[in-house]
């Protein structure tokens, strides 16, 4: 496949990205004009694999400790 798509469930973000031409993801591509078909086809192929797998609807629950670790590294890297 030459698109790579990742969400991240608990800042409910996405990525897109051109393993062609970007093979160390670093240029996101979603939400970016000319990539709205790419972004469609990859998500409507993820809900069909959550629904084969049977993955549930809601998303996983979040450790106590993930929010003070999340700021925790947000404020160190930034």
């Amino acid at each position: 496949e030459r698109y790579k798509l990742v969400y991240y469930y608990l800042n409910d973000e996405w990525e897109l990205f051109d393993l062609e031409e970007d093979p160390t993801d670093q240029v996101n591509l979603y939400g970016k004009e000319g990539y709205e078909g790419v972004e469609k086809d990859l998500k409507e192929r993820l809900a069909a694999l959550r629904s084969h797998y049977q993955v549930p609807e809601d998303d996983p629950p979040v450790p106590w400790y993930y929010g003070p670790l999340v700021r925790l590294l947000e404020w160190w890297f930034n």
